[in-house]
């Protein structure tokens, strides 16, 4: 393309409203951006992790993690998740969402985003473009539901109900080249208006009054999070013998152990004492 030619794109009225389109959106986003700052102050990522001993780590492992595992990790627990959202664990739900799709068609390689592997904590992964979906800003109540972007969602769904079915189809679209509609807590209000029908669970029925009460009582007192409990003894011996028996070095063993990593390495695996 000569310069002439480039010239001509760059002076075409569509390309322009194009431009100017761009730069409208932008100015809004940092607009409402310095509206939240002013509400509840800047953004920074916050310290989640409690005991399990505590009453808040408690009531995480006990109410809520059962809730994530039943109604939210059927979509947001792989590395494709929608938004690379993986409510799967303390670290995936503090890192958050990025509008960057891991399986998609380009040319060149992508900077990998391996949960525990190419970042060490959520501030490195809000530098490589992850959004948080817990609220970051002052950690009041008010903040922490009017701020945190998986309140709203949760919130948008229970508002806009559907019907009672396993799962609903029709507008909306489960396939795996989907396109992604990735919303922050800054757009969200745009979001909500284009998508009334999108909250979360996305195409599944809202969760009962009892969990979306769980829900909200966790996120309303900082989404406080615990790593899974301390192994006992008995669970730590298994371990250390599956680990043998699979790290031994003969090809027969090696061939094996490939195969059963690559087949069950997204499945949490649970053994009788």
């Amino acid at each position: 393309m000569n310069i002439n030619e480039k010239m001509i794109i760059f002076n075409s009225p569509h390309y322009r409203l194009w431009i100017f389109f761009i730069l409208f959106l932008s100015g809004c986003t940092v607009l409402v951006v310095k509206q939240f700052d002013t509400l509840y102050g800047p953004s920074e990522p916050q310290q989640r992790l409690v005991d399990v001993s505590t009453d808040d780590g408690a009531f995480y492992y006990h109410q809520i993690k059962p809730i994530l595992e039943n109604r939210c990790v059927v979509c947001h627990g792989c590395y494709d998740a929608p938004c690379q959202l993986k409510l799967s664990s303390p670290e995936g739900i503090d890192r958050g969402a990025s509008v960057e799709q891991i399986y998609a068609s380009r040319l060149l390689a992508t900077e990998p985003t391996r949960l525990f592997e190419d970042a060490k904590n959520t501030e490195e992964w809000r530098w490589k473009g992850f959004t948080p979906v817990l609220n970051e800003r002052q950690q009041s109540q008010e903040a922490n539901l009017q701020a945190g972007l998986l309140y709203k969602m949760l919130e948008l769904k229970k508002n806009n109900p559907l019907a009672d079915e396993a799962v609903l189809l029709g507008d909306y679209d489960f396939t795996l080249n989907r396109s992604q509609v990735c919303p922050t807590i800054e757009t969200y209000d745009s979001f909500a208006k284009d998508h009334p029908k999108w909250g979360m669970p996305f195409g599944l029925p809202s969760l009962s009054d009892q969990e979306f009460s769980k829900m909200e009582h966790w996120l309303k007192n900082g989404a406080k999070m615990v790593d899974q409990a301390p192994l006992t003894p008995t669970q730590q011996q298994q371990i250390n013998e599956w680990e043998t028996f699979l790290n031994k070095r003969s090809n027969k063993h090696q061939l094996m152990s490939r195969y059963v990593y690559e087949h069950l390495f997204l499945t949490h695996l649970y053994f009788e004492a």
